[in-house]
């Protein structure tokens, strides 16, 4: 259990004897794992804190003295800081109501602590003012002491706090959570500055422990369907909030995430208190964002409002957003079906490395990065924890456990870890765009060499380098085989290739990945021109019906693929090439290393059989069929293990 008392508690309690506002409680209930404190703040004064104690047994005014607070609050506790800073605000002070009835927002000076249990218990609290450091407990009257509340171990809902209609009738809902106080820091601040030149000035907004998302509905929602979810996650120093005019206009469940203190989607120190510098010299760094967003998402996939498709979960984010897809992509690879990054870290601490493109890289890291994770050389350990406890289904983070430790550095090195740490996981289909004019994040050292580990490691990937700085470039890494387009049969209208707007990959689907694809551009390419990456094969997918032979088959003896060449930007037949297709995401073609596979080739149009070969299943469980001919009319590729005799029955 974190203890806060380390750095918030830091001044004696003493008791004061001067007259002073009592201070009791107006709410104090208990929902779904959390209870809800509120109390009205003291209007004679400014600048007082409030100090809150707990106890499994009932408290009196004599015990107070001799107890430890639980928590101190601040003034003001009820102003939604964070969300002030928007413009418009999506709201400006907490919650308290129920989750569905929208609520009503707390007044500025209605003081608000919502505390997680982790078991079931029947606890009293009990309110004590704070002021220039000295606790009045003098004044505590039976309304400063709750009566018996019973508190049980659940899984916290998020509240339900704006919710809008757009033109095409879709809802627009934001939700608020409340995190675990018991296990989490909130001290980490957002840096707002005002001003500018000789005139800057700086305010920390602390960070809190209450967070907001919106969900949109997809586009002609229909309750009886299910949808795909895609979660997409804003570039450093932006925000949730979404302007109506950057809302996809999409056939999906749109989460849209928010990193108000550019955490990078991960988290931050356990042990520092932001509020007395800047870069934390101590850890671990605990991945408190990263839990925030799987709560999120299963939230989101739990909640009947919604009808997601927990199967169909897709990624996507530009810049400091791309780097969360990056990272969860690789983290927690059995929740995505794919993922899209737009130009991300992919080894932050080697961003002020020069290069040929970028030998003055913008100075991001030292003034964001650092202050996040530690600086640079100092190495601060990693702790994953998961964001819901004892529930089995909802703690991806257990695969993680076994990293604690870990030198946050090495944890956020993604091109050392395809092949490292990760390389075991079975991925979903990445798809990655760079600038290579983009030294924001610098393409020397984030780029090509991510593209490489990932061809090493044989995980299927999609991308395109474009002679462009840092700025988002609309899907242009996107995979042909995502998301389907009308003008292939069979695939559903309104599917446009060039964008995953129609997301029908499921993580349960087995796919191919390319390697030494004949098509594709050099790791050291003429940067002055696009250069593709595995945007030139296509292949017959479920959404077909029965097109192009059928979907990938992924039986114990048989994997079978029917594979296309096309045109890299639009989906038109391309010229043949040759590569290496290793089966991704098998689950039933699986087989010991130092197995014989044959494999064969056959043309798709007129049945001509164009390879026959043999394979073996490496040492990483992986079988390639070795550069297979991909035609635009179409290539069957076929793996196939011999049954033994001895098994075959009589």
């Amino acid at each position: 259990m974190i203890s806060m008392t380390r750095y918030l508690f830091a001044a004696l309690i003493v008791i004061c004897t001067s007259p002073a506002t009592a201070i009791d409680f107006n709410t104090h209930t208990h929902r779904d794992g959390q209870t809800f404190l509120t109390w009205e703040e003291d209007s004679l004064i400014d600048g007082e804190s409030y100090l809150i104690f707990r106890s499994d047994s009932e408290i009196t005014a004599q015990d107070l003295p001799t107890m430890a607070p639980l928590f101190e609050v601040r003034e003001g506790s009820s102003i939604a800081a964070l969300e002030r800073t928007l413009s418009p605000p999506s709201y400006t002070n907490f919650f308290v109501k129920d989750i569905r009835d929208g609520g009503t927002a707390l007044p500025d000076n209605e003081g608000l602590l919502v505390w997680t249990t982790d078991r079931d218990q029947t606890t009293w609290y009990a309110i004590v003012e704070k002021v220039d450091g000295e606790a009045r407990f003098a004044d505590v009257t039976d309304q400063s002491i709750t009566p018996a509340i019973a508190e049980f171990r659940a899984r916290p809902k998020p509240l339900l706090v704006r919710e809008s209609v757009g033109d095409d009738d879709r809802k627009a809902r934001v939700w608020l959570q409340y995190m675990d106080l018991n296990n989490w820091n909130p001290t980490f601040p957002r840096m707002e500055t005002t001003g500018e030149g000789m005139n800057a000035t700086v305010e920390k907004i602390p960070g809190g422990y209450a967070f907001s998302y919106m969900v949109l509905d997809p586009i002609d929602y229909d309750p009886n369907r299910s949808y795909p979810v895609l979660m997409d996650f804003h570039g450093l120093g932006q925000r949730y909030f979404v302007d109506p005019a950057f809302i996809f206009d999409w056939p999906v469940i749109y989460i849209k995430y928010d990193d108000p203190m550019n955490s990078f989607w991960y988290g931050w120190s356990e042990t520092h208190d932001y509020a007395t510098g800047d870069i934390p010299p101590t850890g671990p760094i605990v991945n408190y964002t990263e839990a925030r967003i799987l709560r999120t998402l299963y939230d989101t996939i739990d909640d009947p409002l919604y009808h997601a498709d927990e199967e169909r979960v897709v990624a996507t984010g530009h810049s400091m957003g791309g780097t969360a897809v990056v990272s969860l992509a690789l983290r927690y690879p059995e929740i995505f079906a794919a993922a899209y990054a737009s130009q991300p870290f992919t080894n932050p601490r080697e961003q002020f490395t020069p290069g040929p493109v970028c030998q003055e890289p913008v100075p991001l890291g030292a003034n964001n990065i650092e202050r996040v994770y530690g600086a640079f050389d100092s190495q601060l350990p990693i702790k994953n924890i998961t964001p819901y406890l004892g529930e089995t289904r909802l703690d991806p983070a257990a695969a993680n456990y076994q990293f604690n430790g870990m030198p946050v550095w090495d944890w956020a090195n993604q091109i050392d870890n395809v092949s490292g740490i990760f390389s075991d996981r079975e991925l979903p289909a990445l798809m990655l765009d760079f600038g290579s004019r983009d030294c924001m994040v610098s393409f020397d050292t984030q780029s090509l060499d991510f593209l490489e580990a990932l061809e090493r490691q044989k995980v299927y990937y999609s991308a395109v380098t474009i002679p462009a700085s840092h700025g988002w470039q609309n899907f242009a890494g996107v995979s042909p085989i995502v998301g389907p387009d009308d003008d292939f049969p069979g695939s559903p209208a309104g599917c446009d290739y060039s964008l995953i707007r129609c997301i029908e990959v499921s993580r349960g689907d087995s796919f191919p990945s390319f390697e030494n694809n004949s098509g594709n551009a050099t790791f050291d390419p003429d940067l002055d021109n696009r250069n593709y990456y595995n945007k030139n094969i296509s292949w017959a997918a479920p959404w077909f019906e029965g097109q192009y032979n059928g979907a990938v088959i992924d039986g114990p003896y048989q994997w079978q693929a029917t594979l296309f060449a096309i045109a890299p930007d639009q989906p038109a037949p391309g010229t043949t090439v040759a590569a290496d297709v290793t089966p991704r995401r098998v689950k039933l073609f699986r087989w010991p290393p130092g197995t014989e596979v044959a494999w064969t080739a056959i043309s798709l149009l007129n049945g001509e059989m164009l390879v026959e070969d043999q394979a073996v299943v490496d040492t990483s469980g992986l079988v390639t069929a070795a550069q297979v001919p991909i035609t635009p009319g179409g290539t069957i590729l076929t793996l196939q293990v011999d049954i033994p005799s001895t098994w075959l029955l009589d």
